[in-house]
């Protein structure tokens, strides 16, 4: 059996797939999310990256989000490569430092983040059409 066949079998026999106990427009497993990680397509992940990241949304309830530490595997490729991986480095290591000092990071990274769930419903509930097929 493959990986998406056994994750359907999951789906069907342990996910309520109707709508949220609240009446919502949400299917049921998506109150079961507890993180949304985002990526970019090209981005490598370490192994344990998804697990690290839901420890820290798990260990304190008021961090809404977590950013990941991205690195350009080919920096020495190109100048262009290693200018982004220098942008980079600058961008986790010292501008997302300086604003976790005063509690409030204003970016998640697009190449490699995580949203609380809980928090995302309240966003996303009114852009989710009522016909979205599943609902």
């Amino acid at each position: 059996m493959g990986a998406e066949q056994a994750w359907q079998r999951g789906v069907e026999r342990e996910l309520p797939l109707g709508g949220d106990a609240g009446g919502g427009r949400r299917p049921g497993w998506w109150g079961l999310l507890r993180g949304l990680q985002v990526c970019d397509s090209d981005t490598v992940l370490d192994p344990v990256c998804t697990i690290e990241m839901l420890k820290i949304l798990e260990e304190d309830s008021e961090v809404g989000g977590v950013g990941g530490d991205v690195q350009i595997l080919n920096k020495y490729d190109s100048w262009i490569s290693f200018l982004s991986s220098v942008r980079y480095w600058m961008a986790f290591n010292v501008e997302r430092a300086c604003q976790s000092y005063f509690g409030c990071v204003q970016c998640i990274s697009g190449p490699l983040g995580m949203y609380r769930n809980s928090l995302l419903q309240n966003f996303l509930e009114p852009l989710v059409p009522a016909d979205l097929p599943g609902n």
